[in-house]
């Protein structure tokens, strides 16, 4: 019996020595220094599969058993790390150690090519640029269709631009003030194709003799224009027409170069594309509080219906046709006088019903409401602008006239009932601006600025016979 359970652990201890060898070595390079973390593999020569693997570590050493179901003769030994040559060694001394000298080798890495596709920003002090190219499609036509696709700008449907959620204060090209803040009149027309940058411009201070000295927090927008916008005429021209007599005109002329700008056009459409937007002041409240002038609002109205939460186009029913003339002219001692005018005519008209009932214990109220209302207006502008702007004086002087006349009508039937209204509201608006900057030696500036205005606006509402028939 003990013969027998020697031989059994004789036995064992044979086939644990037989199947768990163990491979130590070294990997070092042709210096002799030693080679860390380089990868020990233990392959099949056939097929080259990998059966067991370590690395080396700081010293270059490493130690690995072989599987104890793979004969050695069928195995070899591989050494490789990233800067050396590959080495390889068959496994027929496993009693001494397997060492590996790995040349080293300088592998050059294939060249990579990155292209940048993104458009570029360009940014210099407070200004940040916009190429245009980069950024366009084919289907813009003007240039408000490129600022809607620019970082950081948003455009609202009444055309005000916004720049980081801050209304920009105007709308300059190729650096002059041609709109002041009713810029639609300009991302509306100017082809998209002749304008090279947006600039944003931040902190922005018109008034030279200010900069440096009243800081700003106003955001502007400059438009740069291409050389073949500066040199030549740019004009633009649709017309188009459809049953049962739609139609929808847009001749327009432009010249823009160092001395002279003009954006000069006539439209008129029947389509629902309301005109009054080409002329909206974006910093109306801004320019009432400069001035300290707020006019009265209107006491008098028809009553009729709040539009509809939808876009205008949708629901407008408009004749309108607009006259908008704005030229600018720069003389060679640095005085610019510019002119812009504008004659709309522009008339709507609505028509709206709603049926209402009410159920009450064995009874029910029907109420019916039946409104045809039409709002024609005939809205007149002229200012004449005469502007100096140096670094050590300003002189600007704004004249400005608004005669606007409306006549608004209103058919209103209540459950058979008929009111017939006519409202007119005739504003008339006069007023002129002075303001004179001068810089002295002492650092300082005197200013003097007068302001005169005049406002009228005398409102008639009119209600036609039925029932508490009244003139007020």
């Amino acid at each position: 019996m003990v013969i027998r359970s020697l031989g059994v652990l004789a036995g064992l201890l044979f086939s644990l020595t037989a199947f768990a060898q163990e491979i130590k070595g070294t990997v070092k390079d042709s210096t002799g220094k030693a080679v860390p973390w380089a990868s020990v593999n233990v392959r099949k020569k056939a097929g080259n599969a990998v059966v067991a693997y370590t690395t080396t570590d700081v010293k270059g050493a490493y130690q690995l058993k072989l599987p104890a179901n793979a004969p050695a003769d069928s195995l070899y030994l591989e050494a490789r790390c990233i800067g050396y040559q590959a080495q390889n060694k068959l496994l027929t001394r496993l009693s001494a150690g397997i060492d590996f000298i790995l040349p080293i080798s300088f592998n050059e890495l294939q060249s990579v090519i990155i292209k940048n596709t993104r458009p570029v920003l360009r940014s210099g002090g407070d200004t940040l640029g916009y190429k245009v190219s980069e950024f366009t499609s084919p289907n813009d036509r003007v240039i408000a269709d490129v600022l809607k696709r620019l970082p950081g700008i948003t455009v609202t449907e009444d055309g005000t631009i916004y720049y980081n959620n801050k209304p920009v204060s105007g709308v300059y090209i190729g650096g002059d003030n041609l709109l002041d803040d009713k810029y639609n009149i300009a991302t509306n027309t100017i082809p998209q194709g002749v304008v090279d940058q947006v600039q944003v411009i931040n902190n922005h201070q018109p008034i030279k003799v200010l900069q440096n000295k009243v800081t700003s927090n106003d955001v502007a927008i400059n438009l740069t224009l291409k050389d073949k916008g500066k040199l030549r005429l740019l004009g633009q021209e649709s017309v188009g027409a459809g049953l049962p007599g739609d139609y929808n005109e847009d001749l327009n002329a432009m010249l823009f170069n160092d001395r002279f700008k003009g954006i000069n056009y006539v439209k008129a459409n029947n389509t629902g594309n309301d005109l009054q937007q080409d002329i909206v002041s974006h910093n109306i409240s801004g320019n009432q509080q400069r001035t300290g002038n707020t006019p009265p609002v209107t006491m008098l109205s028809l009553g009729a219906v709040n539009n509809p939460d939808l876009s205008r186009r949708r629901w407008l029913f408009n004749h309108s046709g607009i006259l908008n003339l704005n030229n600018l002219v720069n003389f060679k001692n640095g005085l610019q006088l510019r002119m812009n005018a504008w004659w709309l005519h522009d008339k709507q008209q609505q028509d709206y019903s709603q049926q209402t009932s009410i159920y009450l214990p064995g009874d029910t109220v029907n109420y019916t409401e039946i409104q045809h209302n039409r709002f024609s207006a005939d809205l007149l502008h002229a200012q004449l602008t005469l502007n100096e702007n140096k670094e050590k004086y300003y002189l600007n002087n704004t004249l400005v006239v608004d005669d606007n006349r409306s006549v608004n009508n209103s058919n209103l039937n209540t459950n058979g009932s008929v009111v017939n209204q006519v409202f007119r509201d005739n504003p008339l608006n006069f007023s002129n601006e002075f303001d004179m900057i001068r810089s002295v030696r002492s650092n300082n500036i005197i200013e003097a600025y007068s302001y005169i205005s005049h406002f009228a606006e005398p409102e008639n509402r009119t209600i036609g016979q039925g029932y508490n028939a009244m003139r007020s």
